[in-house]
């Protein structure tokens, strides 16, 4: 469905990807549709998802007149955006999950940052569900990129740096945003942050047990995204490994001084120990979407009793 008022030049296209997320889909769609932004077109993309009463609703949203496409074997997210995006008609991208949200100003705020030449736009991100939170995200940094995901997977991009960039790599079961990110870097893209949160992620049970943070795939993925763009990592090397070294002996410092603390029994010291590392921990959570961070978050809040 299309809401246009002006030339496909300036038209914002939004791919909703779902798998089996029935129940969330139209408040993901009416997100969109409350847009302050009057030119927009949106293309549901359904993974192959085996819940009837996610194919119900997607039958009742094609007769309303929405675009679905219907994938014939669940390939994953990569594939499906790769394959809304290959279909839509606008230059300009967001890509939405089917069970999460975006605020009314989102789009017309990442046109402004389109008309000023930027590539890609991302925004601070607010979290609702199993895990309430806001994520602020820092400016801007190749390095801290190369280090970890800190680009919000509902963030919008220019169709010819999708182009530029072969699309999605399907090859990424996980972490398949980040890679994305780090090969627009590789291309020249130009990111900016939009200081405000313009979307929410939902935080789902299964989301909090990613397959990611088993250490063996994680360690694996991590090596196939260096590999692949090893000459990125090769100029940035010198700025990060030491930042890395930087956020991992400080995170040691605290673990070896909870557990000294721990020893001695002394709850009330070791309560503040933890409310004081908490807090340190707080921008670098915020940085990470999926990271070890948030494992040392959910610890503090069982110990603290939250």
């Amino acid at each position: 469905m299309t809401r246009e008022t002006s030339h496909e030049h300036h038209l914002f296209s939004v791919v909703v990807t779902c798998y089996n997320d029935g129940a969330f889909i139209v408040e993901a769609i009416q997100s969109v549709e409350k847009s302050t932004y009057p030119n927009i077109e949106i293309i549901i993309v359904d993974d192959h998802s085996s819940d009837k009463d996610t194919l119900l609703k997607l039958d009742e949203l094609e007769k309303k007149g929405y675009v679905v496409l219907r994938k014939e074997s669940n390939l994953g997210v990569s594939d499906s955006r790769n394959e809304g995006i290959a279909r839509i008609r606008g230059n300009y991208v967001l890509t939405l999950d089917a069970d999460d949200l975006i605020h009314p100003a989102y789009l017309e705020k990442a046109m402004q940052q389109f008309n000023k030449g930027y590539t890609v736009v991302y925004c601070n991100v607010k979290n609702f569900g199993k895990i309430n939170s806001i994520r602020i995200a820092p400016e801007f940094s190749i390095p801290l990129l190369l280090t970890g995901n800190f680009v919000a997977s509902c963030s919008a991009f220019t169709k010819e740096m999708w182009k530029l960039a072969g699309g999605f790599d399907v090859n990424m079961k996980c972490y398949e945003d980040w890679e994305f990110w780090v090969n627009l870097c590789g291309k020249g893209g130009k990111f900016i942050h939009i200081n405000d949160v313009l979307f929410e992620y939902r935080r789902k049970v299964n989301s909090l047990n990613s397959k990611c943070e088993d250490p063996q795939t994680r360690a694996q993925t991590v090596e196939y995204v260096c590999k692949k763009h090893t000459s990125l990592y090769q100029q940035y090397v010198t700025e990060i490994v030491p930042n890395l070294h930087r956020v991992v002996s400080s995170l040691e410092r605290d673990i070896l001084q909870i557990e000294e603390l721990a020893g001695k029994g002394n709850i009330t010291e070791l309560y503040n120990r933890v409310k004081l590392a908490e807090a340190e921990l707080e921008n670098r959570t915020a940085f990470y979407e999926n990271s070890f961070f948030w494992k040392l978050k959910r610890i503090s809040d069982k110990i603290l009793g939250r």
